[in-house]
């Protein structure tokens, strides 16, 4: 062979690689998106303008995507993704039901990892979530028509054993406060309703079977533990303790006013347990407080169904702190 021809086929060689494997990646890249919307709970194969991709990152970037599910309509600037590492990031996403829309700065999907198919272990982040407000009160109370809401959201599943941690659930308010919660729950399995993923999600209304197997598995659902902590930035002040027009008292003034009769109430509660609770939450207001730490650790897993049941039959507070472990903290 003549030597100069070489290098010549090796760039041959090198540039139909590339090729192919840019058009392999672009299938993957769409393929593994498909699959994501798919697991989310929609129907809809998405659409865009461009495709642009990255052999040797093993990444792409969609632009212009959009897709729609039954109602709702989804418009993005950019979908990035990573074939190897399965992280993505959406950008500028809308979301449309009718004359209200949503909109999402950003969406960073760090981790999505799969058994069978169906998601086992899942880190996202929202970031400014756009929700508006429709009452005029609210809105005035707010000085503004929108919340703005960073979603955090970590997911573990351990299939065989049928347990499943939320270790990370918050929703943090920009001024208002964050909410973040951690929960573990067990004894139902979730693959099993990996045959509904493709189905439309308003047949499922109407599916006696898949209604059948809901009623069933909430029977078998235990909740493991739970931890709810609120942190107040800015909520009780400005929908609770606002001054109104005219009026120049001091906010501990108003927080007074708003504890008025509450001594009553409270001496008129029966349950140990729910009176020490809110004489600990008039406390809380009246000298502005602004964390609550709530958990549930019981002994044994604890199932929903005789939460709910002990709810139903008129069971105390006491009842479910002993069935539940619940306790609080306020400081």
């Amino acid at each position: 062979m003549n030597k100069k021809f070489i290098p010549v086929a090796i760039i041959i060689l090198l540039a139909v690689l590339y090729v192919g494997a840019s058009a392999y990646i672009k299938q993957r890249i769409v393929s593994e998106i498909n699959d994501f919307t798919a697991s989310a709970g929609f129907s809809e194969e998405i659409k865009y303008e461009s495709l642009s991709v990255n052999p040797v990152s093993m990444s792409g970037k969609l632009k212009q995507v959009s897709f729609n599910d039954t109602e709702l309509k989804f418009n993005a600037d950019e979908f990035s993704f990573n074939v190897l590492s399965n992280k993505g990031r959406i950008s500028n996403l809308s979301v449309a039901n009718g004359e209200e829309t949503i909109n999402i700065d950003e969406i960073d999907i760090l981790k999505f990892e799969k058994e069978d198919g169906v998601p086992k272990s899942v880190d996202i982040n929202v970031t400014a979530l756009h929700l508006p407000i429709s009452d005029e009160e609210i809105k005035s109370k707010l000085g503004k028509d929108e919340v703005t809401l960073d979603i955090q959201i970590s997911t573990n599943a351990d299939f065989k054993n049928m347990v499943y941690e939320y270790s990370k659930l918050n929703f943090l308010a920009e001024g208002l406060g964050d909410m973040k919660m951690n929960l573990t729950f067990s004894g139902v399995d979730i693959k099993s309703y990996s045959k509904y993923s493709t189905a439309n999600p308003d047949s499922l209304q109407n599916n006696e079977e898949f209604s059948k197997k809901v009623q069933e598995d909430i029977s078998k659902l235990k909740i493991n533990s739970l931890k709810v902590e609120l942190t107040d930035k800015g909520f009780m002040e400005k929908l609770f303790l606002q001054p109104e027009e005219g009026d120049n008292s001091t906010i501990e003034e108003r927080r007074q006013k708003l504890m008025e009769g509450a001594d009553e109430k409270i001496a008129a509660i029966e349950s140990p347990f729910e009176k020490q609770f809110s004489e600990d939450m008039k406390n809380f207001i009246l000298e502005g407080k602004k964390e609550i730490t709530v958990t549930m650790n019981p002994a044994e897993p604890v199932s929903l169904q005789q939460i709910m049941l002990s709810s139903m039959m008129n069971g105390t507070v006491d009842e479910l702190v002993s069935m539940t472990g619940l306790k609080y903290e306020m400081k």
